[in-house]
């Protein structure tokens, strides 16, 4: 064979096989395409059963209620609803809601409301004890300006600005309003603020620490960092300065609020002293036996009750009276010695942790038990008794369960008697300082009240003719959906016995 031949055949074999590849590549190709298409169309009709089924769904539901509607209404129409009491109703019940919401912004607006509004009823709030608030309040307010003023003036020198304040006047009256609120006001649950006690130097130092650091935060210029739920809208804009200036500016404006709690705490005692004349609990601890000092620590002149934040005033009224209580027992101290008419007794201590019980009975005789041990000592308690003199003294004794008795006594050891015994508010300075706002308040509670039963009188019947509509229309909404259900499953039957008959 030449060897052009077997060149030329060598080519066709070589194209041939080139060629059957390629040409299953290509049918293999055309079979994928056919297969997406096909996997496309049954998705697209997939998703038309789907919407086609949703449509009639909401159809269906459109039907129902429409026929709901229908029926309720024209029930009401026969039991004789009356809509225009109900709109009435409605109407007062809305403006009865604002009457409360002004009562309780005017019970909210000051330290003065909250105290003298949750704390005092009636003529009670017409004492000496709603003044003293009323002159601590008015204190706060004061000063809480006057810090601000220098927290703002600081703040200018430095071209700073509390967020949304253009002009110093308006940042002056947020940042005085940010101090009111955390020293008198319960803005938040446990916001640190003046503690309220009188004589309490440890706890108002406490109390002081935090309330700087609260307020740090409330004016927003405490570093991020510091706090997590830090709030952007409240943060300083700090115009482009570095960290070093950021803290010199807090470390100004920290030194002139850790003067503002101590400054008020201080002026807040001041003032209650003030009133000593009228409540002799709040008597300088100086002035106190050194003695029973301890008792005169902790004298609240007002407390918040739980979450509701809601201010009431301690009770600061009456004599100031220490007592002092002892609670002893001894197994040999014999039952028959004690309860006998007519006769007193008195725990004498003989030496510290040796007693003794003295009985006298009518005639003037004194018996004593024998000296037995235990012990204890006596415990001192600040009272607010009244007509109390030293030495008077209570005793009472309980048999022990198998032997022995107990013995309880307690004894008034002194008595600082009210200077000045009537606490009432003149009726003039009354008018002026709380008439008026008491009278606005009592007034839209009032207003609110009427409204409300009003309203309530009104809903009365056409809310029982609604309800009983309602369940009735709900009743026959039923047997509607049942006949619906019915008509369908006969249509579905029907249409099988046709196709049927068309094979």
């Amino acid at each position: 064979m030449k060897n052009s031949t077997k060149v030329g055949l060598v080519a066709m074999c070589l194209g041939a096989s080139i060629l059957v590849p390629r040409t299953c590549d290509y049918i293999s190709e055309k079979k994928e395409d056919k297969l997406e298409r096909q996997e496309e169309e049954q998705r697209r009709q997939e998703k038309e059963l789907a919407a086609q089924k949703e449509a009639a769904e909401k159809a269906r539901k459109e039907k129902e209620y429409a026929y709901f509607d229908k029926a309720r209404d024209s029930l009401l129409a026969e039991m004789g609803y009356n809509k225009a009491d109900v709109e009435k109703a409605a109407n007062l019940r809305e403006s009865a809601y604002e009457d409360d919401e002004a009562a309780w912004k005017l019970r909210k607006s000051s330290f003065v409301s909250r105290m003298r509004l949750s704390g005092f009823s009636g003529d009670d709030r017409e004492i000496q004890q709603g003044m003293l608030y009323y002159d601590i309040a008015k204190m706060v307010a004061a000063k809480s300006a006057q810090y601000a003023a220098e927290v703002s003036k600081l703040l200018d020198k430095y071209n700073l600005r509390m967020p949304g304040a253009y002009e110093q006047s308006e940042e002056i009256t947020k940042l005085a309003g940010i101090f009111e609120d955390c020293l008198l006001n319960n803005k938040y649950y446990d916001t640190p603020r003046l503690s309220g006690y009188i004589n309490a130097q440890e706890e108002s130092k406490e109390n002081a620490k935090y309330t700087v650091a609260t307020l740090m935060h409330d004016i927003g210029i405490m570093p991020k960092e510091e706090y997590s739920d830090y709030d952007e809208t409240k943060t300083i804009n700090w115009c482009g300065y570095g960290e070093a200036r950021q803290d010199e500016v807090r470390a100004a404006v920290k030194n002139i609020i850790e003067k503002m709690p101590t400054d008020m705490d201080n002026a807040i005692v001041d003032i209650a002293r003030k009133y000593a004349k009228y409540y002799p609990v709040l008597t300088d601890i100086k002035d106190i036996p050194a003695q029973y000092a301890e008792c005169m620590k902790d004298i609240c002149l007002w407390y918040e009750a739980g979450e509701s934040g809601d201010v009431y005033s301690a009770d600061l009224r009456g004599d100031l009276v220490i007592t002092r209580s002892i609670s002893v027992y001894d197994s040999k101290l014999p039952v028959n010695f004690f309860g006998e008419q007519d006769a007193s007794y008195k725990l004498v201590s003989v030496e510290p942790g040796k007693w003794q019980v003295v009985r006298t009975d009518k005639n003037g005789k004194v018996s004593k038990t024998a000296v037995f041990t235990h012990d204890t000592d006596y415990v001192l308690k600040r009272q607010l008794w009244t007509d109390c003199k030293v030495g008077e003294s209570s005793f009472s004794y309980e048999p022990g369960t198998n032997m022995g008795v107990h013995v309880r006594m307690t004894e008034v050891v002194y008595v600082k008697e009210r200077e000045i015994k009537d606490d009432k508010l003149p009726k003039q300075e009354y008018d002026r300082l709380f008439a008026k706002q008491d009278a606005r308040y009592d007034s839209l509670s009032a207003e609110c009240e009427r409204k409300m039963h009003l309203a309530d009188s009104l809903r009365h019947k056409p809310d029982s003719i609604y309800w009983k509509a309602s369940h009735i229309a709900d009743d026959k909404l039923d047997e509607y959906r049942k006949s619906l259900e019915q008509a369908e499953a006969m249509a579905a039957q029907v249409a099988v016995v046709q196709k049927q008959k068309r094979k």
